[in-house]
């Protein structure tokens, strides 16, 4: 039996190998009396690998097989007989690699695991891609929600100011034709008083001393309207009550359309009113027209004048605009205010406004 001992340490083994990564004492080769060889690993460090298999323990070698240790393939063959030698750190070039086949597959090994990592990371990627689009999608249909809900309060929007407007026009109609109705009402009674004036009178006895009693016609009643003359103070109240809601419609539809126009800030600012003289809106003179503002102004006064707390107030102007010849009743300052132009109504007011009680 033979055994020889492989290492880097010239002196105590029987074949050094000048190789950084083989140990001192590395393996030993025995050849029993039978000629099998064997191969066995004395503790190295670094290992020692028959066909590219790192082995633990005595290994059986055979003709075809490959020994190597560190980076280093041994001639084991010419061994056997030789007492011992030095050979030079002959790298293995049967295979085209200085490592051999361990390290073959060692580099099999770190190129799977980086194939199996560049597919994690293909995979992460994909599914940040997807969260992107799925985030971008969901974005997009908030966006076209948004929008179909703000086209859907545009038509609301839209829809109400057409009942507005709607509102609007009854109530001008029903104030054109309460005007109307005065007007045929004063006309008729003007009409009774003319024939009433024109009619012969008796002539009372002269003995009858004659009494400060004016005389007062007893008017018929207008056809078509029931026999009787619609109430002047009710009228009256029914068309300021029918102008201030037009008023406020109007305001109603002015601010609408400004939000529907998306002008909201200049609608409001339009209708921001600083004057407190009267509930007259005095900011909308550039929305109507001047007779319309004065016709307003009017019906207010006309309201506070036909309540008990004004008496003194309503005495003052029947003396001031109606004068002593004429009937003292609101009625009379009525259509005194129909019939008069734009600035005998200007005048009219200012006087009403003068003739005020100071408090």
């Amino acid at each position: 039996m033979k055994v020889i001992t492989i290492g880097r340490d010239s002196k105590k083994n029987d074949i050094a190998v000048n190789d950084p990564l083989v140990s001192q004492h590395h393996l030993q080769i025995v050849v029993d009396d039978s000629d099998n060889v064997y191969v066995a690993d004395m503790g190295s460090e670094n290992g020692t690998y028959v066909n590219g298999h790192r082995i633990t323990g005595q290994t059986l070698l055979r003709s075809d097989d490959k020994l190597r240790i560190g980076s280093t393939t041994l001639p084991w063959h010419s061994y056997i007989g030789i007492a011992a030698s030095t050979i030079d750190d002959k790298p293995d070039t049967e295979n085209g690699d200085e490592h051999g086949e361990g390290e073959d597959n060692a580099d099999g090994q770190n190129r799977k695991k980086k194939w199996i990592t560049a597919a994690v990371a293909a995979m992460l990627l994909a599914a940040i891609v997807s969260i992107a689009l799925l985030a971008h999608s969901n974005r997009q249909k908030e966006a076209e929600i948004a929008k179909l809900k703000t086209t859907i309060d545009s038509l609301n929007s839209n829809n109400e100011l057409r009942g507005l407007k709607k509102e609007l026009k009854l109530i001008t109609n029903k104030i054109n034709e309460i005007e109307s109705l005065m007007k045929r009402q004063q006309k008729h009674q003007d009409s009774q008083l003319d024939t009433f004036k024109n009619r012969p009178h008796p002539k009372p006895p002269k003995d009858v001393k004659k009494k400060n009693v004016k005389e007062r016609p007893i008017l018929a009643p207008m056809s078509g309207n029931s026999g009787n003359y619609m109430d002047e103070k009710h009228m009256s109240d029914q068309l300021a009550s029918l102008r201030n809601k037009r008023h406020e419609l109007e305001r109603t539809i002015a601010l609408k359309e400004g939000e529907f126009n998306g002008d909201k800030k200049t609608s409001q600012n339009k209708y921001s009113s600083k004057s407190e003289t009267s509930n007259v809106p005095h900011h909308k003179k550039n929305a109507f027209s001047e007779e319309e503002q004065l016709d307003r102004e009017f019906d207010e006064l006309y309201r506070q004048l036909n309540t008990k707390e004004n008496t003194e107030w309503r005495d003052n102007v029947f003396n001031s605009v109606l004068g002593k010849g004429t009937k003292r009743e609101m009625v009379v300052l009525r259509n005194l205010w129909q019939n008069y132009t734009i600035e005998q109504k200007k005048e009219m007011i200012t006087e009403i406004n003068r003739v005020k009680p100071k408090k």
